[in-house]
Parts: C-alpha cells; structure tokens; sequence
C-alpha cells in the first residue's frame, strides 16, 4: 500500500468530512438562535455570578436582581432582534418550539420581560447597570446631603456662639446677626445647588470660604456704637480663627473626607452595619421619600452575595478622588474586572456544552445522510475513478477557495457544486444500502452505527479544522509534484 494511495482515500474522507460539518455547523447554529443558547447561558452566567455558587443561582433574590439588571436600558438595549415580515414569522412559527424545550429543559419561561435577551454584554455596561440597579451614587449623595446638612448648622451655631461671647450690646448684635443671617441664606444656596447635582464639593467648599469672606469683610465696615468696638475687635479676631480652622484651602481636602462617604461606608449601609444604616435612617425626615422608599427596598432584595463581593470590590479601592463621580468610576472598574473573570470561566463552559452538542447533531446528521465512515473509507479504497475525482474536487475546492480571499461562504457554494459532480459514498441509495449490508459485521447494522458515531464525533470538529487538515493533506500529496510553500497552506486554513 503506497503512501500516495494512503493520501488520496484521507483526501477523499476529509473532503466529506468538511462539506457535511459545514452542514452541521449551520444546523448547530439554526438550533442555537432559534433556542437562544447563547443568550440563555449568559443570564445563567450572571445569575451565577451574582449568587456566588450554581447552587443558589435560582433564589429568588438572585432571579429578581438578574431581571432588574435585564430591564436596564444599558443592558436592554443590547437586545437587537431582527426585525420585518420575515423575522417575525419565523420567530411566531418556532415560538412553540422554543416554548416547549424551555418547559421540558427548565419549566419556566428564561426571559421574564422580554421574549429574548442580549447574547453578549459588554463588561462596563454590566458594571454601570449594576452600581445604577443598587442605586449606591443615590444612596452616597444622600448621606453627604445629610452630613452637608449637619454640617452647616454646626458651622453656623459656632458663629452664632462666638457673637453671643464677643460681648455686643443689644443695638451692635443686631446688625452682626443680620450679616450672619445673610451668610446663612448663603450657604444653603450652596447646599441647594450641591443636593440638585448642579455643584461638586470642592465647589462647594470654595463658594463657602468666599461667602465667609464677604460675611467678615462686611463685618468688619459695620459702624456699631462706640462701646461695641472692643467687642468687634473680638469677634473679628475669633471669626478669623473660625475661618483658618475650618475654611482655608488647606482644610478642602479634610472638608470632602467628612462629607463623602467611603465606598465602603455606602456598602455598609447595603449590609445593614448598625452604626451607618441609622445614619442613613436618619438622613431623611420625610420617610415617604420616593428615593429613601426605593433604596430601602433595594437593600432589603439584594443577595447577601452580591453584598460581601461588592464589599469586597469596595476595599481594593483608594478613594481619594475628589467626587463621588470619580469614586464609583473606580467601582465601576473593579466590578469589571470581576465580571470579565467570571465570564472568561463562562465561556469555557459553554464551549464545553456546545461541543456535546455539536457530537449529538454531527451524529443525526450522520445518520440522515447515512455517512458511515467504514463504508466511505471501503468506497474510496476499491474506487479509484472515485478517489481521483473526489480529489480533483478538493484541489478545485483549495485554489477556489483561496481565489475568494478567505471569504468563508463561498467554500460551501464550491463544495456543493463539486460534490454534484461525484458520486460520493453517501445517502440511503439502494446502490449504498447494498454495499453497507454486503461490507458488514456478523451483527446486522452494528457496524453502520458505529461508522454514523465516528462521523458524527469527526463533523463536531468544525470545518475550519477540516478545511487546515484538507490543505495541509493536499501539500503532502503534491510536495514532489509543486513547489507549495508551507506558508500557501497556511493561508488556505485561515481563509474560512
């Protein structure tokens, strides 16, 4: 047996091959859109993620936060369903389909809100739909509202308290306090525009140290009675020590520490850490506050997973930015990251399940076509009009192929054309029928399952694979004949 002999039947056998896998991977991927199988196994993913383990994947908090996340327009939006009579015919006629698998695999509907769901979702859209869903720069702009609040009235009883000791009469109180009440009018101008997000707080800080300014500038042109001077030269003198302590520049940076919650303070309040839930309980006065209401809520459904990952998200970070913005860019960066590594893990396990797949309809498709590897290898070896025409076919199909500049689509027009023209060892002809029964084992149709098995588990390869080994094979053969470089071969197995 020459090895040109040995070649010329893997020639024949390979080109078979990659002409029924290109069948079976439109067959697989058919099944997958029409089953959502990708987009199924993405919000399983994320369910999983977010409960911490597959085992708690179906609570009920998980599902309920999985579909909030889903109802995000940054995640929703990344539903595109094709649309058209067409589609939607198509989608109306296997809405049974899908319906009924869904009942056997799960029993339950997988998209609650939707008929379908996004079948990738890009990382910073499923880190910001995440911080947004648990509402945590809501939650930190309500805490710094409210120790802006407390704050001021410490600020301003301080003032008042240093009036009241700077010994004024009544007649040169009165014109201080009017200025004091000024400065105050002031100040909560700035606290308005900071709690409507029109204002950050080193803004704040510095409209307040300029308010401050004013208020000590005006004090000091102020015409009081005579017996109220070395009272005013008092309370010029303690105002300033006011303001040096509190409102210099470089007391900014202490002024946002006090005011800005940590993330990890905002993730306590998530976790219900007695001493910062009461601040949050107590930040508003009006319990029916539609956002107090809301976060309250949240916090109550959120999975206590998600709360000791986002705790611990919180701790990698060194919050030192100025604004909360910057704060929860650098969450947004961590929660990220922690998705990208959970999906690298989820991908593999969807190859995984998709190859079993593809053996299961490499099979069936065997079995349709009836092409028994035995029989095809038994043809190819007792044919040689056959074998020779099969590898015209493939070399044709090669130099084709390569001609379209990898256009990957073209390969299968080219095949099928080829594939008319010889009478390859396949389907349930009597011709083939006859030669299977006459080639087979003592047990009758033994060997024809086992030769559909092992063409079903060589279809579940891929064309790609097939289509590198068909080039790679076809170099070998013609290497005494052509001058092919290895680098031909090369580009002829990128070229789908």
């Amino acid at each position: 047996m020459s090895i040109s002999f040995v070649l010329d039947i893997a020639l024949g056998l390979i080109f078979i091959y990659l002409t029924l896998s290109l069948l079976t991977s439109e067959i697989q991927e058919l099944i997958g859109t029409l089953l959502q199988w990708r987009a199924e196994h993405l919000k399983n993913s994320i369910e999983i993620l977010i409960s911490g383990s597959k085992k708690n994947a179906k609570l009920k908090e998980v599902e309920d936060l999985t579909e909030k996340l889903y109802t995000h327009p940054l995640i929703n939006t990344l539903n595109h369903e094709a649309i058209g009579g067409a589609a939607s015919f198509f989608r109306k006629l296997a809405a049974p389909v899908v319906s009924l698998v869904n009942q056997v695999t799960s029993g339950k509907k997988i998209f609650k809100s939707t008929d379908s769901g996004p079948s990738y979702i890009p990382a910073p859209n499923f880190a910001n739909s995440l911080i947004e869903t648990l509402k945590l720069p809501e939650l930190a702009h309500l805490i710094t509202i409210s120790r802006f609040e407390r704050f001021k009235q410490d600020k301003l009883r301080e003032v008042l308290a240093i009036v009241h000791k700077s010994g004024f009469g009544e007649s040169g109180r009165k014109p201080i306090i009017e200025e004091l009440r000024e400065l105050k009018n002031g100040v909560e101008e700035v606290q308005k525009d900071f709690q409507e997000k029109r204002s950050s707080l080193p803004v704040c800080f510095d409209r307040i140290k300029a308010k401050i300014d004013d208020f000590i500038a005006n004090c000091e042109t102020l015409d009081l009675p005579s017996e109220d001077n070395r009272s005013k030269q008092r309370f010029l003198q303690k105002i300033r020590s006011f303001q040096r302590n509190y409102f210099v520049d470089e007391e900014k940076k202490v002024f946002i520490k006090k005011l800005k919650p940590s993330l990890e303070e905002i993730i306590g309040i998530i976790q219900k850490n007695k001493e910062l839930y009461e601040e949050f309980e107590q930040a508003l006065q009006d319990k029916d506050n539609a956002t107090y209401q809301e976060i309250r809520q949240l916090i109550d459904m959120v999975p206590t997973s998600v709360k000791e990952s986002m705790a611990s998200l919180a701790k990698r970070i060194q919050t030192t930015g100025d604004s909360l913005e910057e704060d929860m860019e650098q969450l947004s960066q961590q929660v990220e990251n922690w998705f990208d590594s959970s999906m690298e893990r989820a991908s593999g396990v969807y190859k995984r399940n998709a190859k079993g797949v593809a053996v299961l309809i490499g099979i069936v498709v065997a079995m349709m076509t009836n092409a028994d590897t035995f029989n095809i290898v038994h043809r190819l070896s007792k044919d040689s009009v056959l074998r020779t025409a099969i590898t015209q076919s493939a070399e044709s199909a090669l130099v084709q192929q390569a001609a379209t500049d990898g256009q990957g689509p073209k390969l299968r027009e080219t095949l099928e054309d080829s594939l008319q023209e010889v009478s390859v060892p396949l389907g349930w002809t009597e011709t083939n029928l006859r030669q299977q029964q006459e080639n087979s084992w003592s047990v009758p149709y033994v060997k024809r399952v086992v030769g559909w098995i092992i063409s079903g588990i060589a279809l579940s390869m891929g064309s790609t694979f097939w289509f590198g080994l068909l080039g790679r094979v076809m170099d070998v053969r013609n290497i005494g004949r052509v001058g092919k470089g290895t680098s031909e071969t090369d580009k002829r197995s990128r070229s789908i």
